[in-house]
């Protein structure tokens, strides 16, 4: 083989110049080479190719200079089959320690990634990306499951893909005897391929509901290899948007799924009178800003409760009495209601109720016999039966399974004579309330009735009137009159 040397001459009084120069640009290429200062990554475990036997390992970095810790965990990454791996962080001086948050999937190889946008105090960058993998679990021997889909801790999708990622070929009948879901709105299996499982759903999750997916270590590869350990993964269908969003209203004891099916509408109509009402948020918002940021009008006094549950951050307002029956409220939640960080609702929310709920309906006299008269309300009756009294019945139509209040109602009913001829005996009297079991049909005599006598029987209405078991009142008084020829 030949030999070609090639050399430079330079021009005539360019030599003493390159001479001085020569050390210099030495240096200054072969700085960044040298440089102690420049921050380096001296060990990553686990180690490139390693086999990890721990499930719950944590992934150490060690760098030769105390680093900015925000900027390097930012430049950080544990991966799996492309999606990263959620991790909290910890340092022991110049070294950055990474917990999985979940434990480790046996059978699947894992990246190690650090961008060189890793910075140490100084703002110095490191040199080079490192780049490194390892697995975990015995290889050859069980079979590793994950979640592939969806990735992460919370989607805004509700029906999501859900996806498992097996290490092997496996099983389908016995894999998919293993498979549980909480809760499950019904799916059926499709199969991509002998390591990729979708459970195709049927039906939407509601609102930050948390959503677990389970896998039996009954599950088996082709080659009847089990699981190591059951499998259990977890997402919440929710809002990553850290700024509170008022989500609806409710009341409280209404069970409806999905939560969305219960909020009032703009005018809500059949609303109870004694309902505790349930304000549903998709992040948690300051207690006293959201005390000082609701009204009702009229207004309403009661008590408040701050809850946390899997539908998501809730406060709940307790009146200190029941409303006023057959009464529109309206209900206003100021925008400037905000969250621990002070970020706010930005738009006030106004809606409409009316107690018109069923048992809300105020009692009212549905028949009222008695005397062989065609009994008519504000109608003078003519009576004329024998001098002394008769038996009247009076039927109250109620609420479903509401019945009346007997001593609001005896206490509230009076007879009295209001025009004729008078006499010692002729005043009239109420004698012998009987009841039904349900409290709504009384049996009463009415006693001291004379002839050319007007009499008035009348049910007071009110606060202090008759009322029914749950103290819905009388609308307004009900008078029956009659005369005794």
């Amino acid at each position: 083989m030949r030999r070609i040397a090639m050399w430079f001459f330079p021009r005539r009084g360019a030599r003493p110049l390159l001479a001085a120069l020569l050390p210099s640009l030495l240096l200054a290429g072969c700085a960044e080479l040298f440089d102690p200062a420049i921050p380096r990554i001296l060990d990553v475990s686990p180690a490139e190719g390693s086999n990890a036997s721990a499930a719950n390992l944590a992934v150490s970095v060690a760098f030769s200079a105390p680093m900015d810790r925000p900027r390097t965990e930012k430049a950080f990454s544990l991966t799996v089959g492309g999606a990263r791996v959620e991790t909290d962080f910890r340092w022991v001086d110049a070294v950055l320690v990474a917990e999985p948050r979940a434990p480790l999937q046996a059978g699947f190889r894992y990246a190690i990634e650090v961008l060189p946008d890793a910075v140490d105090t100084r703002g110095m960058r490191l040199k080079n990306r490192h780049a490194s993998w390892f697995t975990v679990g015995t290889p050859g021997l069980h079979p590793g499951a994950l979640l592939a889909s969806p990735a992460g801790a919370m989607t805004t999708n509700r029906r999501p893909q859900l996806t498992l990622a097996f290490s092997r070929p496996m099983d389908p009948k016995k894999t998919e005897e293993a498979f549980s879901i909480s809760p499950d709105p019904g799916g059926h299996f499709a199969w991509a391929d002998p390591q990729t499982l979708n459970y195709v759903l049927h039906g939407d999750f509601s609102w930050f509901t948390e959503v677990v997916v389970r896998l039996g270590a009954a599950a088996r590869d082709a080659d009847g290899y089990g699981l190591e350990a059951d499998f259990r993964a977890s997402f919440t269908c929710g809002f990553a948007a850290a700024a509170p969003r008022f989500l609806g209203v409710f009341a409280q004891g209404d069970a409806r799924a999905p939560v969305s099916e219960r909020y009032f509408g703009q005018d809500q109509g059949g609303v109870s009178r004694y309902l505790g009402f349930v304000f549903h948020f998709s992040a948690p918002v300051d207690r006293s800003s959201f005390e000082s940021g609701l009204s009702f009008n009229p207004s309403i006094d009661g008590r408040f409760e701050a809850t946390n549950d899997l539908e998501g951050p809730k406060i709940l307002f307790h009146p200190s009495a029941p409303l006023s029956a057959l009464k529109t409220y309206r209900l206003t939640l100021s925008g400037s209601i905000k969250n621990a960080e002070g970020q706010s609702l930005g738009q006030d929310q106004t809606l409409a109720f009316t107690t018109d709920g069923a048992d809300s309906t105020p009692p009212a006299i549905e028949t009222l016999t008695g005397g062989g008269l065609a009994w008519a309300l504000d109608a003078v009756n003519a009576w004329g039966g024998a001098v002394g009294g008769f038996d009247l019945v009076l039927r109250w139509s109620t609420a479903s399974g509401v019945g009346m209040d007997i001593a609001a109602v005896q206490q509230s009913t009076t007879l009295s004579r209001f025009a004729g001829v008078g006499g010692p005996v002729s005043e009239g009297t109420i004698r012998g309330w009987i009841w039904d079991g349900e409290h709504r049909t009384a049996t009463l005599s009415l006693t001291n009735l004379a002839p050319s006598n007007y009499y008035r029987l009348r049910f007071a209405s009110g606060v202090s009137g008759c009322r029914d078991t749950r103290s819905n009142t009388l609308a307004a008084d009900s008078q029956w009159l009659f005369y005794h020829d």
